[in-house]
């Protein structure tokens, strides 16, 4: 795989990472030209097929399937060359002069920063919940297509949307199922030295008496595009309560009291 994503190692298991032809998947997986182009959706089925349909996760199918399976995969002659085919369209596909290359040579237009608080790109992402996630998501794929240079900016939700169950009585109950970044088809930005990088910030995310400033920055490859977030990930359940700063997208804040409704506050 090329130089430009070594950090597929690093969120990867010890075992399967040091498997031939992982960082070849891995670079597939990592990248979610994949929720709109489906001509991979094959190889994670054949990898896990039961797991594939119920997630829709190349990343998690990646991470979870072992390494036996792997390496029996990776042998077969007409996978590998089926990965390699798929490796090179999408590398062609990111390298080729789109509408807005051909259309605007000249432009001095380098890159534009998109800004929302929520983003859905795909189902394995849950950072969105209605109409500006979709608004945004679809702004994104479509910059990416005509070749816009446009870097989406975001939080990454520790819990994101919540998910409605209805119980016997037929109240709605709110669960927030946890996103853990290493099952998440992202990658953490890192310093030359491997340290996960911090966000800078004009004021931290939280109050410095309760616990030290722990915001990280991630990466998320969109063919063309990229997602950048900041997130609190690493904070204790105690100041999360209390802060409360990137936990949900919207809705269901009763069981924290101290969390102020309203997107701009989920900002500051």
């Amino acid at each position: 795989m090329n130089k430009q994503t070594p950090a597929t190692k690093l969120n990867s298991g010890p075992l399967t990472a040091n498997v031939e032809g992982f960082d070849s998947l891995a670079e597939l997986a990592l990248d979610l030209r994949w929720s709109w182009n489906h001509a991979t959706d094959e190889v994670w089925r054949q990898l896990d097929p039961a797991l594939w349909e119920s997630t829709q996760n190349p990343w998690v199918v990646l991470q979870t399937v072992s390494m036996d399976k792997l390496q029996r995969v990776l042998a077969d002659p007409t996978f590998r060359k089926n990965i390699d085919d798929l490796l090179r369209a999408k590398r062609q596909a990111a390298e080729t002069s789109a509408w807005f290359q051909q259309n605007h040579p000249q432009s001095p237009l380098k890159c534009v920063a998109y800004f929302s608080m929520e983003y859905m790109l795909s189902e394995a992402l849950p950072i969105y919940s209605g109409g500006l996630g979709n608004v945004a998501g679809d702004q994104l794929k479509a910059a990416s297509d005509l070749g816009v240079p446009v870097v989406g900016v975001g939080l990454l939700y520790q819990q994101g949307y919540f998910r409605q169950v209805i119980d016997k009585d037929g109240a709605q109950q709110a669960l927030y199922p946890y996103n853990d970044p290493g099952q998440l088809p992202i990658t953490p930005l890192r310093q030359p030295n491997g340290e996960c990088r911090v966000p800078d910030s004009p004021r931290p995310f939280v109050d410095e008496k309760t616990r030290s400033h722990r915001a990280r920055a991630f990466r998320k490859d969109c063919d063309r595009g990229r997602w950048f977030c900041r997130s609190d990930f690493g904070a204790t359940a105690r100041t999360l309560a209390a802060d409360g700063r990137t936990i949900f997208v919207d809705g269901g804040m009763t069981d924290y009291p101290n969390f102020a409704h309203g997107a701009d506050h989920r900002t500051k």
